[in-house]
């Protein structure tokens, strides 16, 4: 397991000169990919990517303590909250794959706070190794589509061998932990039972990412093992406006057979008044 901090952040694996642009983004300075389709075409053209979230993670941190960002990618919204933060707190990133864990690590270290680290690992429900392809940014793609419990053909023939563990043990000894973001394409669930502890004794809130079709295609599962995993500790679902989950949608078939996702907030029982400071939420 590889950890970035700001004391030991180099490009290795990234080309910065070949492979990236650096743009002045409305979450901070950051390295986009130059040929990412959908992430880093959103933050050179907009200025942003999914800011909704942002603003998002920082009503539910209201302590301003602790942000996971499970899946960071390149870390856009790791260098948002590191920003908002300004130096109170911690960022913590956890990435799979290596080469966006070192780019997310360099994004961070761009920074003028010093309160993050990356940790290179997948989350998972127990201690596994992956194969994981080493991505050609030379050719433009959606790189953040990339799914590391079933990686894609067309992301390369050359791979990475990396370790997952639960979250856990990669987050012992933080005891401050707000707010969790699971957005690991299809793995939520197995990222979710490897923080057990954490959920039974910090009681985080959870912005978790849900695709029924590909949870169940390439994951395995049902996404509703997801709503009644986070129930059975005591969490309350709601939309992204703040909407209590009716669980009876889920009997639709067709959210089986398209791309449909979304985004849920989960809020410990004993810690719903968060929700009021959601901005858009009456």
């Amino acid at each position: 397991m590889k950890i970035y901090s700001s004391t030991n952040t180099k490009p290795e694996l990234i080309q910065l000169d070949l492979d990236c642009e650096l743009v002045e983004a409305v979450a901070g300075k950051m390295y986009v990919l130059k040929n990412d389709v959908t992430v880093s075409e959103n933050i050179r053209l907009l200025g942003h990517w999914a800011w909704d979230h942002v603003e998002i993670f920082k009503a539910l941190n209201q302590n301003r303590g602790t942000f996971i960002d499970i899946g960071s990618y390149l870390g856009h919204h790791s260098v948002a909250i590191l920003n908002w933060l300004a130096g109170s707190g911690k960022v913590i990133a956890v990435e799979g794959q290596p080469q966006m864990a070192e780019l997310c690590g360099l994004n961070l270290d761009l920074q003028r706070f010093a309160n993050w680290e990356v940790v290179e690992s997948m989350a998972d429900s127990n201690k596994n190794v992956y194969q994981i392809p080493r991505e050609n940014f030379a050719e433009k793609n959606n790189f953040g589509s990339l799914s590391l419990i079933s990686p894609q053909k067309e992301f390369g023939n050359e791979f990475f061998q990396v370790s997952s563990a639960r979250l856990d043990n990669l987050l012992e000894g933080e005891n401050n932990i707000q707010v969790m973001k699971f957005d690991v394409q299809y793995a939520e669930l197995f990222a979710l039972q490897g923080s057990s502890r954490i959920l039974r004794e910090q009681k985080p809130s959870l912005f978790v990412e849900i695709a029924p079709h590909y949870m169940l295609m390439k994951g395995g599962y049902d996404y509703r093992s997801i709503y009644n995993y986070l129930t059975g500790f005591g969490y309350r679902l709601f939309d992204v406006l703040g909407k209590p989950i009716e669980f009876g949608r889920s009997a639709n078939p067709t959210l089986y057979s398209s791309d449909l996702e979304w985004d849920i907030i989960a809020v410990h029982e004993s810690k719903l008044d968060v929700l009021r400071i959601i901005p858009w939420v009456a």
